[in-house]
C-alpha cells in the first residue's frame, strides 16, 4: 500500500503542561503530562538536580511553646536597608509561634552567618501569620494581636556585640465614632425616647443627658478649656453653658450639633486679656444649631479598646483632683471658686466597645505604615461601633518612629486652632464592600488591596501621589484570594491564586487595571488542586530566570511536597515534586536571596601610603562594605515539622548532583525522577493510519570524566532517556497500543578512557541516536523518563511520519 511521509522536527518542546486541549487539537511543543524537568529559553530541558539542605549549613533547632495545631503558620520577609545601613538586609522568618532573624551576609550568600530568635508570638495569637514591613530602618510586626511590635536592631560597636530590642505599641486613632446616644424623658407623663445621633434630633438640647451625651460633647471639642467671658480663668463651657441656661428650671445640655468654636470671640470690655478668644454662653444658647453633627475627635483612642480608652481619655478631663480644667488653672488665685463652672461626671456606663482579635496585616506604602486585617467581631458594641473587616489605617508620614502607630490627623479637628488635616496626617479608609482582606501590597503607583471576594487600588486622585488629602479608592477585580502567600509581585504586575485559577492582576494603556486568566492551559490541574494547599501555598519571583515558583502541599503531613513554575518568557507552566526521606523535610517557602551584602572587614590604617604601626603591629580598623554576590531562589526548609519537641529549620535548594532529593541527608535519598508524556503527534490527517519507522534522539552530551573505585572506573555524570511509545491515544497499556521502553541516549562507540583522570573527550558535543519505533496507529505520543541517578539534557528528536494514502 502506498504512503505518504512527513518529517518532524522536535527541538522546542517547551510549551509546558498543558490540560485543556482536545485529542484531536493539542498544541505542538506542549506536553500531556510532565514532571520534574527543567525548560530552557533554547529549547532544550533536562531533569532538575536533586532538592537538598544547602552545603556547609547546619539545622536551627526550634522548641514550640505549645505543640502545633493544624497546619503551621509559615512566612518570610526580606527586611532591607536594616537600622538605616544601606543593603544591610535580614530574613525574617515566621515558624509557627517563632519569629527568627536569618543573617545570610556572606560573600557566596550561601551559608546563614547567624540566627537569632527575637519573640514568641503569645498563645492569643498563635495560628495567625504574621506580617512585617519596615520604615525608618526599623522592622515593624502584625501577628494578630491589638498591638504591633517595633523591632529595632543595633549594629555591633567597639566589641558590644550586635543586638535587638522590642516594644509592643498600640494603634491610636481620633475618636471619629462617638458613642451611641440615646436620651429619654417623661413630658406630661409620656415618655419619649430619641436618638440623639440621628438626623431627626442631632439639634436637641436635652435637659438631664446621660454620660453617652456628655462623652460625645467632650469628643466635639467640649472638653478643651476656654476663657470665661470675663477674668482669667479657664472654664468648663459645658458647665457654662447649662448655667446660663433659663428657658426651664432645669439646665439644658449642648446638642451633639452644637460646638462651642461659634461662641468664641473676643471681649473688649473684659478685665483680662482684651485680644484673647473668650467663650460667650449667651452666644452658645442664642445661636440656633444646624442638623449636622458638630466636628468629632477631639480624643485620641485605642483602634481596638474604644471602650477602655475613652474612659481614660475621659477622666483626664473631668476629674476633679488632675483633670483638665484644675491643671489649666492651677496656681490661679481663685481658681477653685464659684466663678470656675467645671463637671465632674463620670463615663463608667459607657459600652465597652472592643473589636476582637487585632491587626494581621500591614505594609508600608507613600512613607506609611498602613493596616488591616480586622475582625468584624464587636463585644458590647453599639450602633456607633466600627466594623472594622473592610477598613484600611494609615499612620502619619513617618519622620520619626513616634509616628509608626499614629493613626490620626495631628491637628485637634474640634479647635480653632489647627483643625484642618495635613497632607502628612494620618487617618483611615473604608473599602465598601471588602471582605477578609488578605494582603496589601506597594506597587509604587499606590497600595493595591487583595481581599477574599476582590482586589481594590489605593492612591491619589486624578493619577497624582496619596496623601490625606488626597486619595482614591477604585475596584480593580473581582477575581479574591485565599491564599496571601501565593501572592507575587512581577515587574509592577501582581500574580496571584484565586480559588478557579492563576491571575496577573496589570495595568492597561488607558491607566486602568486588568486581570487576566494565566492558568487557561492547565486549568484542570490548577482545579485539582486541594483548596487547602492553595491557601497555603507559598510563591516567589525569581528576577533573575523570569520565573515564579510556588510551593504547595507543604504541609507536616506525609504528601510529597509540589512546586508549579510559570516562566514568563515561554508562557509556560510545568510541575516539580519533591520526594520524601524518613527525617521529614519539607521546602516550605521559596525565597530570593538578595545580590549584595552587607559585611564587616578589616582594613589596615594609612599615613598617606604609610601603614601606621602600635610598636610593630600594623593598626587595623573594622569597616563596613557592601559587597556583591548572586541572587538565587532557596527554600526555607521545616525539618521534622510534625514534632513540636525536635523542629529545626534549615535552607535547601535544588544542588543534588546525583537527582537525589535529601541525598546528604541520609545518604541514600529520593530519586528525582524525571518524566515526560509529549503531545498527541500525528500529521493533520487523523483518520489515517501512521507508521514512524525510526526516531532519531539529540541529547547533549553530559558525561565529565572517571572515579576510580577498586581499579573500576565509574563514569561521571553519565545521561540516560528511556522512551516508550503509546499509540493512538492510549491511556493505559490494557488497550495494547504501548510500545517496548528503550534507551535513546547510546554511544556508538565504547570510549576506553586512559586513566581515571580522562575527562571523557569523545569529541562529541551531542549524542545522536537512531531508533526503531514500532507499533503503528493515527497518532503518537512519546513518554520520555530518566534513570535513577543519571542526568538527561534533551535537545529534541526528529522522524518520518509514514501514513497511508487510504483510510
Amino acid at each position: 500500500m502506498p504512503q505518504a511521509k512527513q518529517a518532524g522536527e522536535f527541538n522546542t518542546f517547551v510549551g509546558g503542561l498543558v490540560t485543556e486541549a482536545s485529542p484531536l487539537t493539542f498544541p505542538e511543543n506542549a506536553s500531556i503530562d510532565e514532571d520534574n524537568f527543567v525548560l530552557n529559553r533554547d529549547g532544550s530541558r533536562q531533569r532538575r538536580l536533586g532538592m537538598d539542605r544547602e552545603s556547609g549549613l547546619s539545622n536551627y533547632g526550634l522548641t514550640y511553646t505549645t505543640s502545633p495545631v493544624g497546619n503551621l503558620a509559615l512566612t518570610t520577609y526580606e527586611w532591607k536597608d536594616v537600622a538605616g545601613i544601606a543593603s544591610k538586609s535580614f530574613l525574617v522568618c515566621q515558624v509557627h509561634d517563632n519569629l527568627i532573624i536569618v543573617d545570610r551576609a556572606d560573600t557566596a550568600l550561601k551559608s546563614i552567618s547567624y540566627v537569632k530568635t527575637i519573640f514568641t508570638i503569645p498563645m492569643e495569637a498563635r495560628g495567625t501569620i504574621a506580617s512585617c514591613a519596615s520604615i525608618d530602618g526599623k522592622l515593624v510586626v502584625a501577628y494578630g494581636a491589638t498591638t504591633v511590635k517595633i523591632i529595632t536592631y543595633t549594629p555591633a560597636d567597639n566589641g558590644t556585640p550586635d543586638s535587638f530590642s522590642e516594644e509592643d505599641r498600640s494603634i491610636k486613632i481620633r475618636d471619629l465614632f462617638g458613642v451611641e446616644d440615646i436620651y429619654t424623658e417623661v413630658i406630661d407623663s409620656v415618655t419619649y425616647t430619641r436618638d440623639l445621633l440621628s438626623p431627626e434630633f442631632i439639634n436637641y438640647r436635652p435637659q438631664s443627658p446621660g454620660e453617652a451625651h456628655y462623652y460625645n460633647l467632650r469628643n466635639q471639642g467640649w472638653a478643651i478649656p476656654r476663657l470665661g467671658w470675663e477674668g482669667r480663668l479657664l472654664i468648663d463651657t459645658i458647665a457654662d453653658f447649662q448655667r446660663r441656661e433659663a428657658s426651664s428650671d432645669e439646665y439644658a445640655a449642648p446638642s451633639n450639633a452644637d460646638s462651642p468654636i461659634i461662641a468664641l470671640y473676643q471681649n473688649a470690655d473684659s478685665s483680662g486679656n482684651k485680644v484673647a478668644e473668650r467663650f460667650n454662653n449667651n452666644t452658645a444658647q442664642m445661636i440656633e444649631p444646624p442638623r449636622v453633627r458638630a466636628a468629632a475627635g477631639h480624643f485620641i483612642i485605642d483602634l481596638f479598646n474604644r471602650g477602655d480608652s475613652r474612659k481614660t481619655e475621659y477622666d483626664q478631663v473631668t476629674n476633679p483632683s488632675y483633670g483638665t480644667y484644675r491643671k489649666a488653672n492651677e496656681g490661679l488665685s481663685g481658681w477653685a471658686s464659684t466663678e470656675v463652672f467645671y463637671r465632674t461626671e463620670t463615663v463608667d456606663s459607657l459600652p465597652q466597645d472592643k473589636t476582637e482579635g487585632g491587626v494581621r496585616l500591614l505594609a508600608e506604602f507613600a512613607g506609611r505604615i498602613w493596616y488591616a486585617g480586622f475582625s468584624s467581631e464587636v463585644t458590647d458594641g453599639d450602633s456607633q461601633s466600627p466594623n472594622l473587616s473592610s477598613y484600611l489605617f494609615y499612620s502619619q508620614q513617618v519622620a520619626d518612629d513616634s509616628q509608626i502607630t499614629k493613626c490620626y490627623q495631628d491637628g485637634d479637628p474640634t479647635d480653632v486652632t489647627a483643625p484642618d488635616r495635613l497632607d502628612t496626617d494620618g487617618g483611615f479608609i473604608r473599602i465598601s464592600g471588602a471582605y477578609n482582606i488578605q494582603k496589601l501590597i506597594d506597587i509604587g503607583s499606590g497600595l493595591m488591596v487583595l481581599a477574599e471576594n476582590g482586589v481594590w487600588f489605593v492612591g491619589g486622585s486624578d493619577r497624582g501621589s496619596f496623601n490625606a488629602n488626597n486619595q482614591s479608592v477604585t475596584k480593580v477585580s473581582e477575581h479574591g484570594t485565599l491564599s496571601p502567600g501565593s501572592i507575587v509581585v512581577v515587574d509592577g504586575t501582581i500574580i496571584y491564586w484565586a480559588d478557579d485559577a492563576i491571575y496577573n492582576l496589570r495595568p492597561t494603556e488607558r491607566g486602568t487595571w486588568e486581570t487576566v486568566d494565566l492558568s487557561k492551559a492547565i486549568t484542570t490541574y490548577y482545579q485539582d488542586i486541594d483548596d487547602n494547599y492553595k491557601i497555603i501555598a507559598q510563591g516567589v519571583y525569581d528576577e533573575y530566570e523570569k520565573q515564579v515558583r510556588w510551593i504547595y502541599q507543604n504541609t507536616d503531613e506525609e504528601e510529597e511536597t509540589k512546586e508549579l513554575i510559570f516562566d514568563l518568557e515561554l508562557g509556560a507552566f510545568y510541575p516539580a515534586t519533591i520526594g520524601n526521606v524518613a527525617t521529614r523535610y519539607v521546602p516550605a517557602i521559596p525565597i530570593t536571596t538578595s545580590p549584595y551584602n552587607y559585611v564587616t572587614t578589616d582594613v589596615s590604617v594609612v599615613a598617606g601610603t604609610d601603614e601606621v604601626l602600635s610598636d610593630t603591629d600594623d593598626v587595623v580598623a573594622s569597616t563596613l562594605l557592601t559587597v556583591g554576590g548572586f541572587r538565587t531562589t532557596t527554600y526555607l526548609t521545616l525539618v521534622n515539622s510534625n514534632d513540636p519537641d525536635n523542629t529545626s529549620i534549615t535552607f535547601s535548594d535544588y544542588n543534588n548532583t546525583s537527582f537525589k532529593d535529601w541525598g546528604s541527608i541520609d545518604g541514600v535519598g529520593k530519586d528525582a525522577k524525571a518524566t515526560l508524556l509529549t503531545g498527541y503527534i500525528g500529521t493533520g490527517d487523523n483518520h489515517k493510519f501512521k507508521q514512524v519507522p525510526y526516531i532519531y534522539f539529540h541529547l547533549m552530551r553530559t558525561e565529565t570524566g572517571f572515579t576510580d573505585s577498586n581499579d573500576d572506573f565509574i563514569v561521571q555524570n553519565e545521561s540516560s532517556c528511556k522512551v516508550q511509545s503509546q499509540w493512538d491515544w492510549a491511556n493505559s497499556a490494557n488497550y495494547g497500543k504501548w510500545g517496548k521502553e528503550f534507551q535513546a541516549y547510546r554511544y556508538k562507540r565504547l570510549y576506553i578512557p586512559d586513566d581515571a583522570s580522562d575527562t571523557y573527550d569523545s569529541g562529541q558535543r551531542t549524542i545522536v541516536s537512531k531508533n526503531k519505533l514500532r507499533g503503528r496507529g493515527r497518532v503518537v505520543s512519546l513518554l520520555i523518563s530518566t534513570e535513577e541517578e543519571k542526568d538527561m539534557h534533551l535537545l529534541g528528536w526528529s522522524m518520518n511520519i509514514a501514513s497511508n494514502q487510504s483510510v
